[in-house]
This record gives C-alpha cells, structure tokens and sequence, in this order.
C-alpha cells in the first residue's frame, strides 16, 4: 500500500489569506464592530495606526516594532491588547514569523471583543499556519473549532481529516472523511482523487479491512487505474464466505481491469481454464501473460512452454469440436449444456454467440449454478463490446459465495470505463 501524501501547502495563498481574514486592521474600522467602551487611548492608537500603515507598504518587521511600541506603553486595557494582537497576527504572517502570528492569533480568539463573525475566518488562518508548521493535532483540534463557530467552507474543513492522519489519527481522519465523500456522491459531485487517496490508506492505517475495501471500491469506480483495481481485487478472494469455484470469474475481472500482475496469476488463470475445459481461454491466458513479459522468461520458461503446448493442442480440438457439442446443448431437456457451451464460446467462438447460448440456456432452467452462468454472461457481453447488455446480466445476481460481490464490482468498472 503507497503511504498517502499531501499536497504541500502554498505560503504566497497563506499570506493572502491571512491578509484577508484580518482584512484592514485599522483602529478606526474595528471600533465600529467594537464595544463604545474601551476605547484605544491616543498614545496606543497612535503606534497601532503607524503599524497599519506599514503594513500596507509591505514592512512587515517595521510594523512588529511599532506594535512592540504600543505594548509599552503599559496599562493596557482589552480593547488595546485585542487591536495589538489581531494587528500582530496580520504582521507577522507577512514576515513569516508564524509562531508569533499564532501567539497572536490565540490571544485575539481568546478576547471577548472577537466578533462572532470573524471567528471562523481566523481560525482557518490558525490552522492553515499549523498545518504549515507541522503542528498537526493543534491544526485537528483548531479546524474542530472552525465548524463549531460556524465556519462552512468545504474546502477548510477538508482539512480536518488531512490533520488528523498525519497527527497519527487514522481512525478519525477516515471517520471525518467518509461522511464528506458522501455527500459529494449523494450531490453528484465526483470526489477529489486526494480525498480518496487519503480514505484507503487512514483505512489501511487503522487496520479497517472492511473501510479500506469499501475505500478502494470507491476509488476504483471514480478513477480505474489499473493499480487501484489490482489493490482492490487481491482482497476479494480472502473476504469471508468467498468460494474458489469464482476464482476464474475473479481472474476474468482482473483481466479485464489491468489488474493481473503476477506470473502466479497467468498461470492459475490457464491452469483454473484446462481444469474447466475452457482451452482457448487457457491458451488466451497464457499468450496473455507472455505479452506483460510475466511467462515465457526466467527459470521457469521451459515448463511455460511445455504448459503452453498442450494448451494450444487442446484448444485446437475444442475449436473443431465446437459445432458439436452446440447442437447437442441445444437438443437437450434443459439449459445447463448450453451454459457449458456458451462460457467456452466467449473464447473459442464469437462472444455475441456465446452470450446468446448462455441466455437461452439460463431460460430453459435447470442450470446448477445460475449465478455463476449469469456472470458468465456479463463476461460474453464484455467481450462482444455490450456493456449494456452486460449491465443488464449483472443486475439479477444476488447469490451468496461472492457472485454478488463479483457482479456488483463489475459494474463499478463498467460505469467507471463509461464515462472515462
């Protein structure tokens, strides 16, 4: 599993922002949101009003100086001490002297004189300046009070669980951040890949296996590279209640999806194939495998070879065969013959045929296994270039052993690949 990284943070949109937030820091405008008393005695507001003008002219440091000025004056009273540190945290990001500017900024939100409506606006900037420090639980802990405040902009409370995975609270990140991509999904919205990202690997994290494949499946169905589907199946064949008579069908997906990797796995889907009878599929497999460069090298290239061979002989005779054993599926009492015959068409014959002798089949009842066969009908449309039909093959599969599971996850990839 690839650890999860964040974007880095961008210093130029912190200054602008925290610029914006504090907005003009003049005496004069915040008397006006102000209590009539206190007021800033002239000897304060005096300093205070040079502070502001300097700041205007980018003199960040020159502005600290003369707020240290008005500091001296002594006696301060509440009024004078909120205007110097609100003024303070403006200066101080500006000189990128943040464990000042969050000094100040704590002493601002901790006066009674902080209008209720600047209060979310500050504690973003608190907590974009923590983030930038490092100080991931204070950044939790400040982007927590954001919300309670009133604070309403998804992309500052996206934070949060971003605060929380790396203050080493995966649990919670993923608790924060699952909620947030439902919305997105329940709006229409498609989730940010970032946001995803940080979901699998929270879940991972926490050791939830059940959140990090519903993490994957997700991220899969929004953005189906084949390495998010490689993680995402190597996990189906260990869920509880899997059976191993699906491990071909699981391999079929894999195929199909980008996401056989290993030699292990070419081989298990020819050997699975000829156990079946499926040759051509077989055959499929393993010129397959040697077209990714996993079979056909290495130590083991003899026995491919020798593997190979006896596949290819055995799907020659399947070819020719094929006819055949059509017309008897077709002549006899019920469907399971034609089920038989329709999933070793999807190889050896025309896949559109094939879809349609396992339809027929699946009709005339008696098949053994109708959810397998309805899977391997979704998997003759796939080939033929019918997503629809195979949609519509998928929908009916509600069986236990994994068929469900399968079927629902070959349409995620179906959706994901329609509208790629």
């Amino acid at each position: 599993m690839t650890a999860f990284a964040l974007p880095a943070l961008r210093r130029v949109s912190l200054a602008v922002l925290t610029a914006t937030t504090l907005a003009t820091a003049s005496p004069a405008l915040w008397a006006q949101s102000a209590p009539p008393a206190p007021t800033a005695r002239a000897e304060v507001a005096k300093p205070l009003q040079l502070a502001q003008d300097l700041l205007k002219g980018g003199k960040a440091l020159e502005a600290l100086a003369e707020l240290r000025a008005a500091e001296r004056v002594g006696s301060l009273n509440d009024y004078e001490r909120y205007l110097i540190a609100r003024t303070r945290a403006v200066a101080a990001v500006k000189a990128n002297e943040m464990p000042v500017a969050l000094a100040a900024m704590d002493e601002a939100l901790a006066s009674a004189l902080m209008p209720p409506a600047d209060r979310p606006f500050l504690r973003e900037t608190q907590a974009r300046v923590q983030l930038q420090l490092r100080q991931y639980g204070p950044a939790a802990a400040t982007l927590r009070r954001y919300a309670q405040e009133g604070g309403q902009d998804a992309a500052v409370l996206a934070l949060l669980p971003q605060a929380l995975y790396l203050s080493g609270e995966p649990a919670a990140a993923a608790k924060e951040l699952l909620p947030m991509l439902q919305a997105d999904e329940a709006a229409g919205r498609k989730p940010s890949e970032t946001s995803l990202r940080l979901l699998v690997s929270a879940s991972a994290k926490a050791g939830d296996e059940a959140g990090l494949f519903a993490a994957l499946e997700c991220q899969a169905g929004h953005y189906p590279q084949p390495e998010v589907w490689a993680q995402l199946l190597s996990r189906v064949s260990s869920r509880p209640g899997f059976s191993d008579s699906l491990m071909l069908d699981l391999l079929r997906l894999k195929q199909a999806t980008g996401a056989l990797r290993e030699e292990a796995e070419y081989l298990e889907w020819a050997v699975l194939a000829m156990e079946g009878g499926l040759y051509t599929e077989a055959l499929q497999a393993l010129e397959a495998g040697t077209q990714a460069g996993r079979l056909g090298s290495g130590p083991n290239a003899a026995e491919h070879q020798k593997l190979r061979d006896r596949a290819s002989k055995a799907a020659a005779k399947e070819k020719t065969q094929m006819a055949g054993d059509r017309a008897a599926a077709q002549a006899a009492k019920d469907g399971q013959a034609l089920t038989l015959v329709g999933t070793a068409m999807v190889t050896a014959g025309n896949p559109a045929d094939a879809a349609k002798a396992l339809a027929d089949g699946l009709a005339r009842g008696g098949v053994k296994k109708p959810e397998e066969a309805r899977l391997h009908l979704a998997w003759a449309w796939v080939k033929a270039g019918q997503a629809q039909e195979a949609h519509k093959a998928l929908e009916g599969i509600t069986g236990s052993g994994g068929s469900a599971e399968l079927a629902r996850l070959w349409k995620t990839w179906l959706r994901a690949t329609a509208v790629k």
